[in-house]
């Protein structure tokens, strides 16, 4: 096997659930840092910024040198690339706490002179009712008809509905599973009559965040993405090329989910949690 030079770790349900840490994580990652193999952390955030989750994690015990700002990677930092190249002004379903990564006012408050033009959706359970949708709704088929008159070409257009992920639930605090944006964004992408080019999809499982989070020098043969989302994380690692994909029974996994899919590429091994998979890389190493 190539060597592993680099560790690409889901961070909610892999390193720790809520407030909780997962058993062992912590030195597990410090044990992988002392083998001389680099450590990334990845996150579809919807709730926190990154300041927030940073320090959510040194509260967890995580030390500064184990954790560098520049070691999390947030779908958030993608999104706000996105808005910026294109130059649009979305109408936010998001937490509040997120707009400052995003650089955008929430959807709805004291917006009224803004001319919105797409539609940014992450998980926010007090903007995520009928109201709310409904404006983003409209917002969505205003534009659609604009670019049809317009004749706007489909590969100079900009998205009309960004998401911050797709995933349909996720591993709450309180043990329970609990939605996520997918079922939302579909809901929009339904009744708007979206295509998939309409679209943009931050953050995890796309191809271009994956290498974006690989450290310079280093191949994504030579990487390893460690999830409890078995397509989020781990199809989407190996369908970007990393080279070893490796799903934790711990956070949101549910039994069979690493029965593969026709023509998906399933996890590579499939193991308890962040420990063993730890103790799994460095017994592979050259």
């Amino acid at each position: 096997m190539t060597t592993v030079r680099t560790v690409l770790l889901d961070l909610s349900g892999t390193i720790h659930i809520g407030d909780k840490l997962i058993p062992g994580a912590l030195a597990a990652c410090q044990k992988l840092v002392q083998n001389n193999v680099s450590i990334k952390f990845l996150t579809n955030t919807t709730k926190s910024s990154r300041r927030e989750l940073l320090d959510q994690l040194y509260a967890l015990g995580f030390e500064k040198d184990l954790l560098k700002a520049d070691s999390l990677i947030t779908n958030t930092q993608a999104a706000k690339q996105v808005v910026q190249k294109y130059k649009l002004k979305p109408y936010c379903l998001v937490q509040e706490s997120l707009l400052g990564d995003l650089g955008l006012a929430v959807g709805g408050k004291d917006d009224d002179e803004i001319e919105y033009n797409s539609v940014l959706v992450g998980l926010a359970p007090e903007a995520c009712y009928y109201q709310k949708l409904n404006d983003a709704f409209r917002i969505l088929m205003k534009e659609k008809e604009r670019r049809k008159k317009e004749a706007i070409a489909t590969a100079q257009r900009p998205p009309l509905l960004i998401a911050l992920h797709r995933g349909k639930y996720l591993r709450d605090a309180d043990g329970g599973l609990s939605l996520g944006p997918g079922g939302f964004v579909a809901c929009l992408q339904e009744a708007a009559g979206l295509d998939e080019s309409d679209i943009a999809v931050m953050g995890k499982p796309t191809g271009a965040f994956f290498h974006a989070a690989i450290p310079e020098g280093i191949s994504p043969p030579e990487t390893v993405m460690v999830g409890d989302d078995v397509k989020q994380d781990v199809i989407g690692a190996k369908e970007a090329g990393i080279g070893l994909g490796i799903l934790v029974k711990t956070g949101k996994y549910q039994e069979g989910d690493e029965v593969a899919d026709a023509g998906e590429a399933g996890p590579d091994i499939v193991v308890s949690s962040i420990v063993e998979a730890v103790e799994y890389i460095l017994a592979r190493q050259e």
